[in-house]
């Protein structure tokens, strides 16, 4: 990972929105405790959406109260948790989330702060896996339902109500349908303020998509962002959330993997390297595009080879690229995988038996490792034989 990467991304991504905005990083696209730090040093939150990743960003350091709580299946524990912990909000997502929230704030003698997450049924013009704001979707109360779901949050006892949240997507390339979305939530707002009740936040979420072609941000696209959401939600007077997490680090990091065998079989020719889907799972499960380049340049672009890049796992579907035309390389050559910084090591496994893999942090001439190698000891150290097997 490039840290000057990661921190100017911070950087000007503060500087492309107003004083309004506030700033809750998606812990779910990568995290790491020398990350927390810096977004805790920038006057960053994050939004996470597990209790294993509230104990982690707590533990390195991260202001509960900046914290945000969003998904559609929190537990009693990771609710009590919450509340325990202080956070900022939790984005509840459903009804029957909320009677359970209520009933556990009001065990805990604690006033739970919450928004409510509106499904606001548009197609966010993604992958149908990444799609999170059409009604089909699991995410957030249906847009029929939310003004009941308000009044009653306003009435319950254990729960402070503050506003909505809204995330419809994730790697969307194109304004139209955040346009879209942030007038419906500005038009509720409205109705429900009409209504006497009070919206002081709007939680816009993240969603904003990176060029993986090019290994970029699209610069222009976030501040036509910002200006969209100066014009549709600012005027409202609310507080603001954002929750960035691609945008972040997508391209701030590489895999670098290692050629194993160069094997021909018909007429393909496969480069079998020693990273596999297990490590990087996006390929696999979007057909996800990542750009693939030897490590070490090669000058010699008339001898170049169509190759299928995949790695050792027992499955078909353990590829990275197909007919793709490289120099010619051979056995113990190396070859990164770029923009691989989001979605990249959170998804990781073990699967096949196989160990995570170290993540080392650049900066400038100087590197870090920030995660080891778990030992292969590691894959059965949690497990046991029953005493009653002979």
């Amino acid at each position: 990972y490039d840290w000057k990467h990661l921190k100017d991304n911070i950087d000007y991504f503060s500087e492309a929105f107003g004083s309004h905005t506030l700033f809750r990083y998606a812990a779910k696209a990568f995290i790491c405790k020398a990350l927390v730090k810096e977004l805790h040093d920038k006057e960053w939150g994050v939004d996470v959406v597990s209790g294993g990743e509230l104990k982690k960003c707590i533990t390195a350091g991260a202001n509960p109260e900046k914290i945000v709580f969003s998904g559609v299946g929190k537990t009693t524990e990771e609710l009590e948790l919450s509340l325990e912990m202080g956070i900022g909000q939790i984005n509840v997502e459903s009804k029957e989330e909320l009677h359970a929230l209520n009933k556990i704030a009001i065990k805990m003698n604690k006033k739970a702060n919450i928004a409510l997450r509106v499904n606001p049924d548009i197609t966010a013009n993604t992958h149908e896996k990444i799609s999170t704001g059409k009604k089909q979707d699991k995410f957030g109360i249906l847009w029929d339902d939310i003004i009941d779901a308000y009044h009653l949050a306003d009435k319950l006892e254990g729960i402070k109500i503050n506003g909505l949240a809204i995330h419809i997507g994730s790697q969307i390339l194109e304004l139209g349908p955040f346009e879209i979305a942030f007038n419906k939530i500005s038009g509720l707002v409205k109705e429900l303020r009409n209504q006497k009740l009070s919206v002081d936040t709007i939680d816009l979420g993240g969603g904003l998509g990176i060029d993986y072609e090019n290994n970029s941000q699209n610069a222009k696209l976030a501040v036509d962002y910002g200006k969209l959401i100066e014009k549709t939600v600012y005027p409202l007077g609310c507080k603001i959330l954002l929750e960035p997490g691609r945008f972040i680090a997508a391209n701030s990091g590489i895999l670098i993997t290692k050629i194993i065998y160069d094997k021909k079989a018909d007429k393909r020719n496969f480069l079998i390297v020693d990273a596999a889907m297990n490590d990087l799972l996006r390929p696999a499960l979007y057909n996800a595009y990542h750009s693939i380049v030897p490590v070490e340049e090669n000058t010699d672009q008339l001898n170049k080879i169509c190759y299928d890049i995949v790695g050792p796992i027992c499955e078909t579907g353990d590829i990275f690229a197909k007919n793709l035309s490289l120099p010619t390389l051979k056995s113990n050559d190396l070859l990164a995988l770029r923009s691989v910084g989001a979605y990249g090591s959170v998804m990781s496994s073990q699967y096949n038996g196989r160990q995570l893999i170290p993540e080392v942090l650049v900066n400038d001439k100087e590197f870090s490792l920030i995660r080891s190698r778990p030992p292969v000891e590691d894959l059965w150290h949690y497990e046991s034989i029953p005493t009653w097997i002979k």
